[in-house]
């Protein structure tokens, strides 16, 4: 889904600086596709699947506010839901850090949050990883109370799925 990519830019404040790499950022990803190259995550091998996730954990690791890259985990995640399994340790431990951080505020996170729901209704077919299910949407209780409201609508409408 597309719109998981897009709503990791643009919102909060910053200074003209920011407001320049981010729009120079904006471009390349354009220019180059990478949109379009994610979504077709779905044709990678489930080894290769795995790498690509932990390669983009491994940046949301090493940046000080690695929600870019987080938001972009989850796009793949969503992407690949037929196959949770290949990424959904990646993305809940990536999750569940940023939300344990206090980033759940921020846009790209509430969008991952809401893909651990989305993915959750897959998850708890795969045994292998469904015992993990109930944790995670456990870690909603770690979100300040503030900023649940930004992301209750998605994740509500994916639980209301899951318990349907």
């Amino acid at each position: 889904d597309p719109t998981l990519l897009r709503a990791g830019w643009g919102e909060g404040t910053k200074d003209d600086r920011e407001h320049t790499a981010e729009a120079e950022g904006r471009g390349l990803v354009e220019e180059c596709g990478i949109g379009s190259v994610l979504q077709d995550t779905q044709y990678l091998a489930p080894d290769a699947l795995s790498s690509l996730a932990q390669s983009l954990a491994s940046c949301t690791a090493s940046e000080q506010h690695p929600t870019l890259p987080l938001l972009v985990l989850a796009t793949v995640s969503v992407a690949n839901r037929d196959r949770v399994e290949a990424v959904w340790g990646v993305l809940c431990e990536r999750v569940e850090q940023a939300v344990s951080e206090g980033h759940a505020w921020d846009p790209p996170v509430a969008t991952s949050v809401e893909a651990v729901a989305s993915l959750s209704l897959r998850a708890v077919r795969v045994p292998a990883i469904a015992a993990e299910v109930p944790r995670m949407l456990q870690m909603l209780a770690n979100v300040h109370e503030q900023h649940l409201g930004g992301i209750a609508g998605g994740v509500a409408r994916h639980v209301h799925d899951l318990l349907a």
